[in-house]
Protein backbone atom coordinates (compact mmCIF):
# COMPACT_ATOMS: atom_id res chain seq x y z
CA UNK A 1 0.00 0.00 0.00
CA UNK A 2 2.91 2.34 0.84
CA UNK A 3 4.32 1.51 -2.29
CA UNK A 4 1.40 2.58 -4.28
CA UNK A 5 0.87 5.62 -2.94
CA UNK A 6 4.55 6.26 -3.34
CA UNK A 7 3.90 5.50 -6.85
CA UNK A 8 0.81 7.82 -7.07
CA UNK A 9 2.48 10.83 -5.42
CA UNK A 10 5.73 10.87 -8.00
CA UNK A 11 2.99 9.93 -11.11
CA UNK A 12 1.44 13.58 -9.67
CA UNK A 13 4.91 15.34 -9.50
CA UNK A 14 6.05 14.37 -13.06
CA UNK A 15 2.32 15.01 -14.30
CA UNK A 16 2.92 18.71 -12.51
CA UNK A 17 6.50 18.82 -13.72
CA UNK A 18 5.25 17.68 -17.42
CA UNK A 19 2.85 20.78 -17.50
CA UNK A 20 5.51 23.32 -16.44
CA UNK A 21 7.54 22.06 -18.70
CA UNK A 22 5.49 21.89 -21.26
CA UNK A 23 3.79 26.04 -20.15
CA UNK A 24 7.89 27.04 -20.53
CA UNK A 25 7.88 25.50 -24.27
CA UNK A 26 4.92 26.88 -25.68
CA UNK A 27 5.84 30.36 -23.85
CA UNK A 28 9.17 30.89 -25.78
CA UNK A 29 7.58 29.80 -28.99
CA UNK A 30 6.41 33.35 -29.02
CA UNK A 31 8.41 35.15 -31.04
CA UNK A 32 8.86 38.96 -30.89
CA UNK A 33 8.96 41.10 -33.70
CA UNK A 34 9.66 44.54 -32.76
CA UNK A 35 8.47 47.21 -35.82
CA UNK A 36 11.06 50.88 -36.23
CA UNK A 37 10.65 53.46 -38.47
CA UNK A 38 14.39 54.26 -38.76
CA UNK A 39 13.74 58.30 -39.47
CA UNK A 40 16.31 58.06 -42.48
CA UNK A 41 15.47 60.83 -44.29
CA UNK A 42 16.59 64.30 -45.33
CA UNK A 43 15.42 65.96 -42.29
CA UNK A 44 17.26 64.19 -39.74
CA UNK A 45 20.68 65.29 -41.38
CA UNK A 46 19.12 68.58 -41.70
CA UNK A 47 18.69 68.84 -37.99
CA UNK A 48 21.79 67.48 -36.76
CA UNK A 49 19.62 64.10 -35.50
CA UNK A 50 20.58 61.49 -38.43
CA UNK A 51 20.37 57.91 -38.35
CA UNK A 52 24.69 57.31 -37.28
CA UNK A 53 24.25 59.67 -34.33
CA UNK A 54 21.03 57.40 -33.31
CA UNK A 55 23.03 54.04 -34.19
CA UNK A 56 24.32 54.06 -30.52
CA UNK A 57 20.52 55.23 -29.20
CA UNK A 58 18.84 52.29 -31.15
CA UNK A 59 21.32 49.30 -30.22
CA UNK A 60 20.51 50.52 -26.65
CA UNK A 61 17.29 50.70 -27.43
CA UNK A 62 17.02 47.07 -29.26
CA UNK A 63 18.84 45.14 -26.87
CA UNK A 64 16.15 46.49 -23.88
CA UNK A 65 13.44 44.88 -26.13
CA UNK A 66 15.10 41.75 -26.64
CA UNK A 67 13.25 40.99 -30.26
CA UNK A 68 13.58 38.25 -31.93
CA UNK A 69 12.66 39.65 -35.30
CA UNK A 70 13.15 43.52 -36.36
CA UNK A 71 11.66 45.34 -39.64
CA UNK A 72 12.81 48.67 -39.93
CA UNK A 73 11.39 50.68 -42.85
CA UNK A 74 13.36 54.17 -44.06
CA UNK A 75 16.28 51.29 -44.52
CA UNK A 76 18.80 51.12 -47.08
CA UNK A 77 19.54 55.02 -47.82
CA UNK A 78 22.88 56.48 -46.34
CA UNK A 79 23.18 58.94 -43.43
CA UNK A 80 25.94 61.76 -42.80
CA UNK A 81 28.30 61.16 -39.74
CA UNK A 82 29.12 64.12 -37.20
CA UNK A 83 31.38 65.27 -39.94
CA UNK A 84 29.01 65.37 -42.63
CA UNK A 85 30.73 62.06 -44.68
CA UNK A 86 28.19 59.70 -46.37
CA UNK A 87 27.61 56.40 -44.15
CA UNK A 88 26.55 53.59 -46.27
CA UNK A 89 23.51 51.21 -44.81
CA UNK A 90 26.11 48.22 -45.37
CA UNK A 91 28.31 49.88 -42.71
CA UNK A 92 25.20 50.57 -40.71
CA UNK A 93 24.66 46.64 -40.86
CA UNK A 94 27.57 46.14 -39.69
CA UNK A 95 27.09 48.32 -36.52
CA UNK A 96 23.68 46.90 -35.39
CA UNK A 97 24.47 43.22 -35.74
CA UNK A 98 27.90 44.05 -33.93
CA UNK A 99 25.62 45.67 -31.33
CA UNK A 100 22.74 43.64 -31.25
CA UNK A 101 23.66 40.31 -32.63
CA UNK A 102 20.60 40.01 -34.99
CA UNK A 103 21.56 39.91 -38.61
CA UNK A 104 20.18 41.54 -41.84
CA UNK A 105 18.52 39.08 -43.18
CA UNK A 106 16.69 41.19 -46.51
CA UNK A 107 16.78 44.57 -47.57
CA UNK A 108 14.27 45.86 -50.54
CA UNK A 109 14.16 49.79 -51.85
CA UNK A 110 11.66 51.60 -53.39
CA UNK A 111 13.39 51.44 -56.51
CA UNK A 112 17.67 51.26 -57.28
CA UNK A 113 18.42 54.74 -56.41
CA UNK A 114 20.88 55.08 -53.60
CA UNK A 115 18.36 57.25 -51.66
CA UNK A 116 15.75 55.22 -52.15
CA UNK A 117 13.48 54.36 -48.86
CA UNK A 118 13.20 50.36 -48.39
CA UNK A 119 12.35 47.94 -45.97
CA UNK A 120 15.02 45.57 -43.73
CA UNK A 121 14.33 42.15 -41.59
CA UNK A 122 16.67 41.56 -38.94
CA UNK A 123 16.80 38.40 -37.66
CA UNK A 124 18.51 36.11 -34.55
CA UNK A 125 21.07 33.60 -35.68
CA UNK A 126 19.19 30.22 -36.83
CA UNK A 127 16.07 31.92 -36.89
CA UNK A 128 14.57 30.92 -40.15
CA UNK A 129 13.08 33.37 -42.05
CA UNK A 130 11.18 32.43 -45.71
CA UNK A 131 10.30 36.08 -47.29
CA UNK A 132 8.41 37.30 -50.11
CA UNK A 133 9.44 41.17 -51.69
CA UNK A 134 5.50 42.47 -53.26
CA UNK A 135 5.60 45.24 -55.54
CA UNK A 136 2.12 47.94 -54.02
CA UNK A 137 2.73 49.74 -57.54
CA UNK A 138 0.36 51.94 -59.90
CA UNK A 139 0.16 55.08 -62.01
CA UNK A 140 4.25 55.51 -62.03
CA UNK A 141 5.24 54.95 -58.54
CA UNK A 142 6.22 51.92 -56.98
CA UNK A 143 6.31 51.11 -53.14
CA UNK A 144 7.27 47.58 -50.93
CA UNK A 145 5.97 45.14 -49.25
CA UNK A 146 7.56 42.09 -47.99
CA UNK A 147 5.55 38.84 -46.36
CA UNK A 148 7.31 36.41 -44.24
CA UNK A 149 6.06 33.30 -42.56
CA UNK A 150 6.64 33.23 -38.48
CA UNK A 151 4.77 30.68 -36.16
CA UNK A 152 2.64 29.29 -38.57
CA UNK A 153 1.19 32.65 -39.38
CA UNK A 154 1.72 34.56 -42.37
CA UNK A 155 2.70 38.45 -41.57
CA UNK A 156 3.44 41.72 -44.39
CA UNK A 157 5.02 44.51 -43.46
CA UNK A 158 5.47 47.77 -45.53
CA UNK A 159 5.55 51.96 -45.59
CA UNK A 160 2.91 53.55 -47.68
CA UNK A 161 3.63 56.62 -49.59
CA UNK A 162 3.17 60.13 -48.47
CA UNK A 163 0.93 61.01 -51.46
CA UNK A 164 -3.07 60.89 -50.60
CA UNK A 165 -3.82 59.19 -54.14
CA UNK A 166 -1.24 56.67 -54.00
CA UNK A 167 -1.27 55.73 -50.13
CA UNK A 168 -4.95 54.73 -51.26
CA UNK A 169 -3.83 52.71 -54.18
CA UNK A 170 -0.83 50.92 -52.37
CA UNK A 171 -3.53 49.89 -49.25
CA UNK A 172 -6.15 48.62 -51.85
CA UNK A 173 -3.45 46.06 -53.27
CA UNK A 174 -1.61 45.49 -49.78
CA UNK A 175 -5.40 44.06 -49.15
CA UNK A 176 -5.63 42.07 -52.13
CA UNK A 177 -2.36 40.53 -51.66
CA UNK A 178 -3.70 40.03 -48.17
CA UNK A 179 -6.94 38.07 -49.10
CA UNK A 180 -5.35 36.21 -51.98
CA UNK A 181 -2.11 35.18 -50.08
CA UNK A 182 -4.22 34.12 -47.19
CA UNK A 183 -2.04 36.95 -44.72
CA UNK A 184 -2.66 36.89 -41.41
CA UNK A 185 -1.77 40.36 -40.08
CA UNK A 186 -0.11 43.56 -41.35
CA UNK A 187 1.96 46.06 -39.83
CA UNK A 188 3.99 49.02 -41.03
CA UNK A 189 3.68 52.99 -40.70
CA UNK A 190 0.70 53.80 -43.08
CA UNK A 191 1.52 57.64 -43.24
CA UNK A 192 -2.72 57.68 -41.59
CA UNK A 193 -2.59 61.50 -40.88
CA UNK A 194 -5.92 62.09 -39.30
CA UNK A 195 -6.31 65.07 -40.95
CA UNK A 196 -5.69 63.80 -44.31
CA UNK A 197 -7.75 60.46 -45.92
CA UNK A 198 -6.57 58.39 -42.36
CA UNK A 199 -10.29 57.75 -41.18
CA UNK A 200 -11.01 56.83 -45.16
CA UNK A 201 -7.48 54.26 -44.76
CA UNK A 202 -9.15 52.83 -41.81
CA UNK A 203 -12.71 52.27 -43.01
CA UNK A 204 -11.50 50.84 -45.83
CA UNK A 205 -9.22 48.07 -43.68
CA UNK A 206 -12.39 47.41 -41.71
CA UNK A 207 -14.88 46.70 -44.73
CA UNK A 208 -12.00 44.57 -45.82
CA UNK A 209 -12.73 42.05 -42.98
CA UNK A 210 -9.63 43.12 -40.65
CA UNK A 211 -9.39 44.52 -37.01
CA UNK A 212 -6.70 46.52 -35.54
CA UNK A 213 -4.83 44.65 -32.74
CA UNK A 214 -2.67 47.42 -31.72
CA UNK A 215 -3.43 48.56 -27.93
CA UNK A 216 -3.18 52.35 -28.65
CA UNK A 217 -5.18 52.35 -31.80
CA UNK A 218 -6.12 55.32 -34.03
CA UNK A 219 -3.67 57.99 -35.58
CA UNK A 220 -2.05 61.24 -34.14
CA UNK A 221 0.11 63.57 -34.21
CA UNK A 222 0.60 66.01 -31.33
CA UNK A 223 -0.50 69.16 -33.36
CA UNK A 224 -2.59 69.79 -36.35
CA UNK A 225 -1.67 68.49 -39.75
CA UNK A 226 -1.24 71.90 -41.55
CA UNK A 227 1.44 73.48 -38.71
CA UNK A 228 4.03 70.47 -39.49
CA UNK A 229 6.90 72.22 -40.99
CA UNK A 230 8.73 71.05 -43.71
CA UNK A 231 11.56 69.95 -41.74
CA UNK A 232 9.40 68.38 -38.61
CA UNK A 233 12.71 67.04 -36.84
CA UNK A 234 14.10 71.43 -36.86
CA UNK A 235 11.34 71.60 -34.28
CA UNK A 236 12.36 69.45 -31.31
CA UNK A 237 12.51 72.03 -28.65
CA UNK A 238 9.92 71.51 -25.71
CA UNK A 239 8.36 75.09 -25.26
CA UNK A 240 4.61 74.93 -23.72
CA UNK A 241 4.03 78.42 -24.15
CA UNK A 242 4.84 79.35 -27.83
CA UNK A 243 2.93 76.23 -29.59
CA UNK A 244 5.89 73.98 -29.99
CA UNK A 245 6.12 70.30 -29.73
CA UNK A 246 8.29 67.18 -30.00
CA UNK A 247 7.59 65.68 -33.85
CA UNK A 248 6.41 62.69 -32.94
CA UNK A 249 3.99 60.36 -34.86
CA UNK A 250 1.58 57.68 -34.24
CA UNK A 251 0.74 56.95 -38.12
CA UNK A 252 1.94 53.04 -37.75
CA UNK A 253 -0.89 49.91 -37.35
CA UNK A 254 -1.08 46.01 -36.57
CA UNK A 255 -4.27 44.83 -38.47
CA UNK A 256 -5.65 41.69 -39.10
CA UNK A 257 -7.95 38.64 -39.59
CA UNK A 258 -10.05 38.66 -36.12
CA UNK A 259 -8.40 35.15 -35.53
CA UNK A 260 -4.69 36.28 -35.64
CA UNK A 261 -2.74 34.67 -32.59
CA UNK A 262 -0.78 38.40 -31.79
CA UNK A 263 -0.78 40.58 -29.43
CA UNK A 264 0.52 44.22 -30.49
CA UNK A 265 1.70 46.95 -28.19
CA UNK A 266 3.44 50.83 -28.93
CA UNK A 267 6.44 51.26 -27.00
CA UNK A 268 7.87 53.87 -25.27
CA UNK A 269 10.76 55.08 -27.63
CA UNK A 270 13.29 56.05 -25.18
CA UNK A 271 13.32 53.03 -22.79
CA UNK A 272 11.04 50.53 -24.75
CA UNK A 273 8.66 49.78 -22.50
CA UNK A 274 5.09 48.86 -23.22
CA UNK A 275 2.84 51.63 -22.79
CA UNK A 276 -0.42 50.46 -21.45
CA UNK A 277 -4.36 51.82 -20.58
CA UNK A 278 -2.81 56.04 -21.70
CA UNK A 279 -4.74 57.94 -23.67
CA UNK A 280 -2.88 59.10 -26.72
CA UNK A 281 -2.13 62.95 -25.99
CA UNK A 282 -0.91 61.73 -22.65
CA UNK A 283 1.85 59.73 -23.84
CA UNK A 284 2.73 62.45 -25.86
CA UNK A 285 2.83 64.87 -22.45
CA UNK A 286 4.66 62.20 -20.50
CA UNK A 287 7.41 62.08 -23.14
CA UNK A 288 7.80 65.67 -23.49
CA UNK A 289 8.01 66.08 -19.45
CA UNK A 290 10.50 63.62 -19.16
CA UNK A 291 12.72 64.95 -21.91
CA UNK A 292 11.94 68.20 -22.85
CA UNK A 293 14.85 69.01 -24.53
CA UNK A 294 15.14 67.39 -27.60
CA UNK A 295 14.23 63.98 -29.51
CA UNK A 296 17.95 62.52 -30.02
CA UNK A 297 17.36 60.48 -26.69
CA UNK A 298 14.53 59.11 -28.88
CA UNK A 299 14.78 56.10 -31.51
CA UNK A 300 12.41 57.57 -34.12
CA UNK A 301 10.34 60.30 -34.40
CA UNK A 302 7.38 57.37 -34.45
CA UNK A 303 6.33 55.05 -32.00
CA UNK A 304 7.92 51.46 -32.39
CA UNK A 305 6.03 48.98 -32.50
CA UNK A 306 6.31 45.58 -30.31
CA UNK A 307 4.07 42.83 -31.85
CA UNK A 308 4.24 39.34 -30.26
CA UNK A 309 3.37 36.14 -32.31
Amino acid sequence: MEYDEKNEKNEKNSYRRAINISYILSYKMSTRILFVNLANSQRDSDSGNSLFSRLPTIVKFIKSVNPDVICFVEAGRPTRDHDGNLVSWVDMVSMLTNGTGLIQVCITRNNETDMAFGISIFARPGLRIDWTSHCLCSDGFKTIAISFSINHQTAIVTHLPVNPVQRMSALRELLRIMHDDKISFAFGDFNSFPDGNGPEMMSLIEQSGFIEFLNVPGSFIPFPFDRIPQHPALIHRIDGDDGKCIPLSHLDHVFGLPSSDIVANILHPISGKIMKDIVPMDLIREIMAAHAQDLTMAVSDHFPLLIEV
